[in-house]
């Protein structure tokens, strides 16, 4: 886990020269101080879990849900429109064919 090293170097902290910090004196002159901190095992053990493809296949669902819905509102929408069409040629056939052009246009 060498490569996953976390360093912080107190050297550059302005505010922590000649300072006491948790019961210790910090003098960057003498000794200065680096942490490193590095993950473990366990650690990663946590963190390498099935949660992210379930979020993946929940949010694709979705996805695959909506653009379904849509498509099948599409369908209903077209098949009203053609019989909407459909009853108002009908109906202007035969308007046209009982009343003369005249009485139509008023």
């Amino acid at each position: 886990y060498n490569s996953l090293v976390k360093v912080a170097d107190f050297r550059n902290w302005v505010e922590l020269e000649e300072t006491e910090h948790l019961g210790f004196r910090i003098h960057q002159d003498i000794c200065p101080y680096t942490l490193r901190v590095y993950p473990t095992e366990e650690l990663e053990d946590d963190h390498h879990t099935l949660r992210p493809f379930f979020i993946t296949i929940a949010v694709a669902s979705v996805f695959a849900f909506s653009i379904a819905m849509f498509f099948v509102y599409d369908r209903l929408v077209e098949r009203r429109q053609k019989l909407v069409m459909t009853t108002a040629t009908t109906n202007l056939a035969l308007v046209s064919s009982l009343f003369p052009k005249q009485v139509r246009d008023r």
